[in-house]
């Protein structure tokens, strides 16, 4: 009975010290519509990311948002 318990405790520290990272990657699509129509200035592909920085002690998102043309 023992050594079963030992058994089973060491395969949990074991199994406690592998390093799980997932993968990601999140994508949005945005449609913007005026009146529900769609501009043609507006139409295309938009690229949307933000960055964290820290600035004269506080804490400053920036998001940026690049238009591409559609192919």
């Amino acid at each position: 009975m023992k050594k079963i318990i030992l058994l089973m405790f060491s395969f949990l520290v074991l199994s406690s010290c592998v390093d799980a990272s997932p993968n990601i990657k999140m994508d949005n699509h945005i449609s913007i519509t005026i009146d529900d129509n769609n501009i043609d200035g507006i139409q295309g592909e938009w690229k949307i990311t933000s960055d964290e920085i820290e600035e004269d002690g506080e804490d400053v998102i920036i998001i940026r948002i690049e238009k591409s043309e559609l192919e």
